[in-house]
């Protein structure tokens, strides 16, 4: 084999253990900062994660209401619709009746 064959296998095997040891090194500092927390931390995590609950339920509690406040809102724009046709009537009811009072003679 040459020798350039065999410098990039010693390169390779340089890289593998200088990136194992890089690896290592962090796990371990890692390791360090974890026993580090305070006891304490995993508790407010805790309290973090109850409060992420009662937000969830309440945002539940708001959907259902929005969607009831939708279905009232669409039952009101029915009956604003209808007093709309009624009160269309009603004018074209005026219009006649006042069309009509134009024939007699008023005192």
């Amino acid at each position: 084999m040459s020798t350039a064959v065999w410098a990039a296998l010693g390169f390779l095997c340089f890289a593998v253990v200088a990136g194992l040891g890089w690896v290592v090194y962090q796990l371990v500092q890692a390791w360090r900062m974890l026993r580090k927390l305070p006891g304490g931390l995993l508790g407010q995590v805790g309290e973090v994660t109850r409060g992420l609950a009662e937000v969830q339920e309440r945002v539940a509690k708001v959907e259902q209401q929005v969607g009831d406040l939708q279905q009232r809102v669409d039952g009101l724009s029915v009956s604003l619709a209808r007093a709309r046709v009624l009160m269309g009537a009603v004018s074209e009811v005026r219009s006649a009746v006042s069309s009509a009072r134009s024939f007699f003679p008023s005192k």
